[in-house]
Protein backbone atom coordinates (compact mmCIF):
# COMPACT_ATOMS: atom_id res chain seq x y z
CA UNK A 1 0.00 0.00 0.00
CA UNK A 2 1.30 3.94 -0.35
CA UNK A 3 1.99 5.02 2.77
CA UNK A 4 1.72 9.17 3.16
CA UNK A 5 4.96 9.50 1.99
CA UNK A 6 4.41 7.91 -1.06
CA UNK A 7 1.10 10.18 -1.83
CA UNK A 8 2.88 13.51 -0.29
CA UNK A 9 5.57 12.43 -3.25
CA UNK A 10 3.28 12.89 -5.92
CA UNK A 11 1.15 15.51 -4.68
CA UNK A 12 4.90 17.71 -5.61
CA UNK A 13 4.50 20.07 -8.28
CA UNK A 14 6.88 19.59 -11.23
CA UNK A 15 10.34 21.61 -11.60
CA UNK A 16 9.54 23.81 -14.61
CA UNK A 17 13.44 24.35 -16.11
CA UNK A 18 13.94 27.76 -17.63
CA UNK A 19 14.71 28.37 -21.22
CA UNK A 20 17.23 30.28 -22.20
CA UNK A 21 16.91 32.16 -25.77
CA UNK A 22 19.67 32.11 -27.75
CA UNK A 23 22.29 34.94 -28.23
CA UNK A 24 22.13 36.33 -31.79
CA UNK A 25 24.68 38.58 -34.14
CA UNK A 26 23.25 41.30 -36.09
CA UNK A 27 24.17 40.98 -39.90
CA UNK A 28 26.64 43.92 -38.84
CA UNK A 29 28.64 42.12 -36.29
CA UNK A 30 28.37 39.13 -38.56
CA UNK A 31 30.20 41.17 -40.87
CA UNK A 32 32.64 42.58 -38.51
CA UNK A 33 33.50 39.23 -37.27
CA UNK A 34 34.15 38.03 -40.61
CA UNK A 35 36.18 40.74 -41.35
CA UNK A 36 38.56 40.66 -38.33
CA UNK A 37 39.17 36.97 -38.82
CA UNK A 38 42.81 37.54 -40.85
CA UNK A 39 43.35 33.64 -40.78
CA UNK A 40 41.44 32.37 -44.22
CA UNK A 41 40.72 28.95 -43.27
CA UNK A 42 38.97 30.13 -39.91
CA UNK A 43 36.90 33.24 -41.93
CA UNK A 44 36.06 30.24 -44.44
CA UNK A 45 34.64 27.98 -41.36
CA UNK A 46 33.06 30.88 -39.45
CA UNK A 47 31.33 32.00 -42.97
CA UNK A 48 30.26 28.17 -43.82
CA UNK A 49 28.63 28.06 -40.53
CA UNK A 50 26.65 30.90 -40.89
CA UNK A 51 25.59 31.23 -44.11
CA UNK A 52 24.74 27.01 -43.69
CA UNK A 53 23.41 27.06 -40.21
CA UNK A 54 25.12 23.83 -39.65
CA UNK A 55 26.96 23.02 -36.18
CA UNK A 56 30.38 23.54 -35.64
CA UNK A 57 30.92 19.52 -35.38
CA UNK A 58 29.37 18.85 -38.60
CA UNK A 59 31.59 21.42 -39.96
CA UNK A 60 34.30 19.35 -38.47
CA UNK A 61 33.24 16.32 -40.09
CA UNK A 62 32.83 17.79 -44.01
CA UNK A 63 34.67 15.76 -46.68
CA UNK A 64 35.36 17.78 -49.75
CA UNK A 65 33.20 15.02 -51.76
CA UNK A 66 30.18 16.56 -49.33
CA UNK A 67 30.26 19.92 -51.10
CA UNK A 68 28.11 19.98 -54.15
CA UNK A 69 28.87 22.57 -56.62
CA UNK A 70 26.42 21.75 -59.10
CA UNK A 71 23.35 21.63 -57.34
CA UNK A 72 24.84 24.15 -54.40
CA UNK A 73 24.24 22.04 -51.80
CA UNK A 74 26.01 20.68 -48.68
CA UNK A 75 25.60 16.98 -47.68
CA UNK A 76 25.61 16.79 -43.66
CA UNK A 77 26.17 13.21 -43.29
CA UNK A 78 25.08 11.73 -39.48
CA UNK A 79 24.38 15.42 -38.13
CA UNK A 80 22.71 15.54 -34.20
CA UNK A 81 20.40 12.13 -33.94
CA UNK A 82 22.40 10.27 -36.57
CA UNK A 83 20.24 12.24 -39.41
CA UNK A 84 21.43 12.84 -42.96
CA UNK A 85 20.37 16.30 -44.51
CA UNK A 86 21.38 18.96 -47.32
CA UNK A 87 21.61 22.39 -46.84
CA UNK A 88 21.81 25.11 -49.24
CA UNK A 89 25.29 26.36 -50.49
CA UNK A 90 25.14 30.15 -51.64
CA UNK A 91 26.88 31.49 -55.17
CA UNK A 92 29.50 32.89 -53.00
CA UNK A 93 30.20 30.94 -49.71
CA UNK A 94 31.52 28.45 -52.99
CA UNK A 95 33.55 30.84 -54.22
CA UNK A 96 34.45 31.82 -51.59
CA UNK A 97 35.59 27.49 -51.06
CA UNK A 98 37.24 27.93 -54.02
CA UNK A 99 39.81 30.19 -53.11
CA UNK A 100 40.16 28.87 -49.61
CA UNK A 101 40.83 25.22 -51.56
CA UNK A 102 43.07 27.02 -54.14
CA UNK A 103 45.12 27.96 -50.77
CA UNK A 104 45.19 24.74 -48.67
CA UNK A 105 44.61 22.19 -51.14
CA UNK A 106 42.54 19.39 -48.20
CA UNK A 107 43.25 15.76 -49.26
CA UNK A 108 39.78 14.38 -47.40
CA UNK A 109 37.98 16.38 -44.70
CA UNK A 110 37.26 19.93 -45.89
CA UNK A 111 38.89 21.51 -43.00
CA UNK A 112 42.34 19.74 -41.94
CA UNK A 113 45.21 20.23 -39.98
CA UNK A 114 47.79 21.01 -42.32
CA UNK A 115 49.93 18.98 -40.51
CA UNK A 116 48.11 15.10 -39.69
CA UNK A 117 45.70 15.78 -42.61
CA UNK A 118 43.37 14.86 -39.84
CA UNK A 119 39.34 17.07 -38.98
CA UNK A 120 40.47 20.15 -37.32
CA UNK A 121 40.35 20.25 -33.25
CA UNK A 122 37.09 22.12 -32.31
CA UNK A 123 38.97 23.06 -29.55
CA UNK A 124 41.00 25.48 -31.68
CA UNK A 125 38.21 26.95 -33.82
CA UNK A 126 36.46 27.89 -30.61
CA UNK A 127 39.46 29.64 -29.06
CA UNK A 128 39.99 31.41 -32.62
CA UNK A 129 36.73 32.78 -32.50
CA UNK A 130 36.73 33.93 -29.02
CA UNK A 131 39.66 35.50 -29.79
CA UNK A 132 38.11 37.61 -32.42
CA UNK A 133 35.26 38.78 -30.73
CA UNK A 134 37.39 40.61 -28.31
CA UNK A 135 39.05 41.80 -31.27
CA UNK A 136 35.47 43.41 -32.00
CA UNK A 137 34.47 44.37 -28.73
CA UNK A 138 31.64 42.82 -28.43
CA UNK A 139 29.59 42.93 -25.42
CA UNK A 140 28.13 39.50 -26.19
CA UNK A 141 28.99 35.96 -25.13
CA UNK A 142 29.30 34.85 -28.68
CA UNK A 143 30.60 31.19 -29.55
CA UNK A 144 30.64 29.96 -32.88
CA UNK A 145 27.23 28.37 -32.25
CA UNK A 146 25.87 31.81 -31.96
CA UNK A 147 26.37 31.87 -35.82
CA UNK A 148 24.26 28.97 -36.05
CA UNK A 149 21.57 30.76 -34.29
CA UNK A 150 22.31 34.13 -36.79
CA UNK A 151 21.41 32.05 -39.36
CA UNK A 152 18.38 31.45 -38.04
CA UNK A 153 17.58 34.40 -36.80
CA UNK A 154 18.18 36.66 -40.01
CA UNK A 155 16.18 33.84 -42.49
CA UNK A 156 13.44 34.79 -40.34
CA UNK A 157 13.68 38.35 -40.40
CA UNK A 158 14.10 37.34 -44.24
CA UNK A 159 10.41 36.08 -43.89
CA UNK A 160 11.61 32.30 -44.70
CA UNK A 161 8.76 29.60 -43.97
CA UNK A 162 9.87 28.41 -40.50
CA UNK A 163 8.89 25.19 -41.63
CA UNK A 164 12.01 25.60 -44.34
CA UNK A 165 14.28 26.75 -41.33
CA UNK A 166 13.61 23.81 -39.26
CA UNK A 167 14.61 21.49 -42.22
CA UNK A 168 18.09 23.16 -43.25
CA UNK A 169 18.78 22.79 -39.14
CA UNK A 170 17.89 19.85 -38.84
CA UNK A 171 15.51 20.08 -36.12
CA UNK A 172 13.13 17.23 -35.33
CA UNK A 173 10.94 19.26 -33.16
CA UNK A 174 9.19 22.18 -34.48
CA UNK A 175 9.17 23.86 -30.85
CA UNK A 176 12.88 24.05 -31.00
CA UNK A 177 13.10 26.10 -34.05
CA UNK A 178 9.99 27.85 -32.58
CA UNK A 179 12.37 29.59 -30.03
CA UNK A 180 13.63 31.72 -32.70
CA UNK A 181 10.75 33.58 -33.22
CA UNK A 182 10.90 34.49 -29.46
CA UNK A 183 14.65 36.24 -30.52
CA UNK A 184 14.66 40.37 -30.38
CA UNK A 185 15.24 40.74 -34.49
CA UNK A 186 15.00 43.69 -36.13
CA UNK A 187 12.21 43.05 -37.99
CA UNK A 188 10.35 43.47 -34.39
CA UNK A 189 12.55 46.45 -33.65
CA UNK A 190 10.34 48.01 -36.60
CA UNK A 191 6.86 47.14 -34.80
CA UNK A 192 5.43 50.13 -32.93
CA UNK A 193 3.38 50.03 -29.81
CA UNK A 194 -0.54 51.05 -30.72
CA UNK A 195 0.23 53.25 -27.32
CA UNK A 196 1.86 55.66 -29.93
CA UNK A 197 -1.58 56.12 -31.56
CA UNK A 198 -3.18 57.26 -28.82
CA UNK A 199 -4.14 61.13 -28.38
CA UNK A 200 -2.83 61.72 -25.25
CA UNK A 201 -0.24 64.14 -24.16
CA UNK A 202 1.80 62.72 -20.55
CA UNK A 203 4.02 65.70 -20.24
CA UNK A 204 3.73 67.58 -16.80
CA UNK A 205 2.29 70.70 -18.47
CA UNK A 206 -0.77 68.97 -18.89
CA UNK A 207 -1.53 66.91 -15.48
Amino acid sequence: MLGIDAVSFYEMPKIIKSRQLPTVLSREEVELILQKTTNLKYRAIFSLIYSTGIRINEAINLKITDIDKYNKTVFVKNGKGKKDRYVVLSDKILQFLREYYVNYRPKVYLFENELTKEQLNERSRQIVFSQVVRLCQLNKNATIHTLRHSFATHLLELGVNIRYIQELLGHSDLNTTMRYTHVRSEALLQVNSPFDSLNINLSNKSL
